[in-house]
């Protein structure tokens, strides 16, 4: 049953509407202006990065999220984290905040690129919920848990629809 929902998976948290068929033209500026977050990778300069992910060999300036100075992480232009879980019915991710995994990756660079990996995509928020309470009864539940799915969207200023204005303007997940 996973395998069929992640077979035909696409995570629409790429700032439009409906589902999307891999990395979408972003909804505002990012690094290489292709849509593309290898691209985005290799134009970066400053990037934060949630777990064991590496762009150093792409000539990034990469800095582990828990050992970047503030002023490092206030002028990273891309964030790259690794989901903790992803939900198939709504496009969303889930990020769980430990010691060794922050929030300010996945909220404070523009652009933000997630890995999710295929044995984490449950089909319901509820199957998730279920999964990531087992996990925290075993292994100590975390400070805080994101939901994310997609750029957050504000028209709250004369109703003019702005995206990014609480995190990242771009949001590109991966599925591996």
């Amino acid at each position: 049953m996973r395998e069929a929902l992640v077979g035909g998976l696409s995570l629409p948290i790429d700032g439009r509407e409906g589902p999307s068929d891999g990395p979408a033209a972003p909804s505002t500026a990012e690094p290489s202006g292709s849509g593309d977050p290898l691209a985005a990778a290799e134009a970066a300069r400053k990037a934060l990065l949630s777990a064991a992910l590496t762009l150093r060999r792409l000539g990034v300036d990469v800095r582990p999220e828990r050992g970047a100075d503030r002023a490092f992480a206030a002028r990273a232009t891309l964030g790259v984290v690794a989901a903790d879980a992803a939900i198939a019915e709504t496009g969303s991710v889930v990020f769980l905040t430990s010691a060794t995994a922050g929030r300010t990756a996945s909220l404070l660079p523009p652009v933000l690129w997630i890995v999710v990996s295929r044995a984490t995509v449950f089909p319901t928020l509820g199957e998730a919920l279920r999964a990531l309470a087992e996990r925290g009864r075993k292994d100590g539940f975390p400070s805080a848990i994101q939901i994310v799915t997609g750029p957050s969207r504000s028209a709250d200023i004369e109703m003019q629809l702005t995206l990014g204005v609480h995190g990242p303007g771009t949001v590109w997940a991966q599925l591996v």
